[in-house]
């Protein structure tokens, strides 16, 4: 992230194997400036594990966002992400931090959250703060 300035952090790093560009897509997600947040996620290119293309911006959804993780599934790219809006937020608490689903045709995006809370209250922590 060389070309970011104020990298706060760097969440869950995965990647997957374009097979229409014969490439891999490495992204994760990452705090830039003082704001801690807006995680927001980030990617790259690589074909041969030596050299990367520039990091850009790869999904920002408007929530505080980490571990995305993507399947390729039928022509569709499933894009799982964790909303932590409430960590951050007191207002939306008691809103849970729970998982969500985008989706797009191309795996490098744009993703689309079709959905709402994808996993129930009872599986956050028991902690007050949440």
């Amino acid at each position: 992230m060389t070309n970011y300035h104020n990298v706060q952090n760097s969440w869950a790093p995965e990647f997957s194997y374009d097979p229409e560009k014969e490439d891999y897509l490495l992204y994760w997600a990452s705090s830039v400036g003082e704001d801690m947040s807006h995680n927001k996620h980030y990617c790259c290119r690589t074909s041969d594990w030596n050299t990367f293309s520039e990091t850009t911006l790869f999904f920002d959804p408007g929530f505080q966002t980490i571990d995305a993780s993507i399947e390729q599934w039928n022509g569709t790219n499933y894009m799982f992400v964790k909303d932590e809006s409430a960590v951050y937020d007191s207002k939306k608490r008691p809103q849970p931090i729970a998982n969500k689903l985008a989706v797009s045709a191309d795996l490098s995006g744009p993703y689309e959250v079709i959905s709402d809370f994808i996993t129930p209250a009872y599986t956050i922590p028991k902690d007050p703060k949440y």
